[in-house]
């Protein structure tokens, strides 16, 4: 798997579990309710509104960014609260697809600007039952490995028939109430202080976001998101990133599943690929997230999809496994 696929939150998370074979577990978020669709035509008006946040005029392209993320968190702010009792588990199933490039040590991460065609296209389904106080479960199944092209499964055949993916895998995971793995320049943060954030939007900004790149903050909010946030937090969370220079708005995408959100991205510095955040603008959900390449290179065109992953479920259950219907 390419490194900068390597560090996306939902890998991270899953983290040194998803590349390490599956040793450790995920989670992760989104935001708003869009004022009932006027915001559409609204949104296409901000792109000529000089609009500023902490003093600062935002680009067209990042106030609409801003404009999503602020009724997101109108949204996420009114959602109820949803945290496991002592003794439960938050349970989340996501399913993932990636483009992984056909070689014989296929599983080793690649930097990206080494990653070549003709790639295969890997499909995972995971899901994680983490709680702070009881050990957790992740499992992940590979689902499916595709060849897009008759020349990439000859590759493949040439080489052998090398693996393409990490081997399924069904793991322990120790209770959450340690570190969590935020990223950034933060690096980590326990429990009980992320619970301890402050929500006003400019306070949480210095704390969390300020000094970060797009992309760090992006996937800050991506990690945090997955985890049962107190309605104020999430919004405050949500109203923070929309503070951030250098993000834009990238319009509503269809994600695996067939459920449609609104895309977020941040470009990274090598300007090869952007991270972006998917958010239901209608509930403040996190749907997911994409690595998307925005300039042809090593023979993909701008605007593939290199990374996806989408959240298919949430629940709390009193056992580390999917719940019972």
């Amino acid at each position: 798997m390419p490194d900068e696929l390597a560090e996306l939150p939902i890998v991270t998370e899953l983290g040194e579990a998803l590349l390490a074979g599956f040793a450790r577990a995920e989670v992760r978020r989104p935001r708003g309710r869009l004022a009932a669709l006027a915001l559409a035509a609204a949104l296409a008006v901000t792109l000529a509104i000089v609009s500023t946040l902490g003093g600062a005029a935002l680009r067209p392209a990042q106030a609409s960014a801003a404009t999503v993320l602020r009724s997101a968190a109108d949204a996420a702010a009114a959602q109820p609260d949803r945290f496991p009792k002592a003794g439960q588990f938050y349970f989340v199933s996501s399913q993932a697809r990636y483009l992984a490039p056909i070689r014989r040590d296929a599983v080793t991460p690649l930097p990206v600007r080494a990653s070549v065609a003709p790639v295969a296209i890997v499909t995972l389904a995971t899901w994680v039952a983490w709680s702070p106080s009881r050990s957790g479960r992740i499992r992940s199944v590979v689902r499916s490995i595709t060849f897009p092209s008759a020349a990439a499964r000859a590759r493949w055949v040439s080489l052998g028939r090398p693996a393409l993916a990490p081997s399924d895998a069904r793991e322990r995971i120790a209770p959450t109430g340690g570190v969590i793995e935020i990223g950034g320049t933060h690096g980590a943060l326990t429990v009980p202080a992320m619970l301890a954030l402050p929500t006003r939007p400019t306070a949480l900004y210095r704390a969390l976001l300020a000094g970060q790149t797009a992309p760090q903050a992006v996937n800050i909010v991506l990690t945090m998101g997955i985890y049962p946030l107190p309605p104020r937090l999430r919004a405050g969370l949500y109203r923070a990133l929309a503070m951030v220079r250098g993000l834009a708005l990238r319009g509503r995408v269809r994600m695996l599943t067939g459920a449609v959100g609104v895309a977020l991205g941040a470009r990274d510095p090598d300007g090869l690929v952007e991270d972006e955040v998917v958010l239901d603008p209608h509930t403040g959900t996190l749907l997911g997230e994409r690595s998307v390449a925005i300039a042809p290179a090593q023979g993909l065109a701008a605007g593939t999809v290199r990374y996806e992953s989408v959240i298919v479920a949430r629940a709390i259950t009193n056992r580390p496994a999917p719940p019972r219907r």
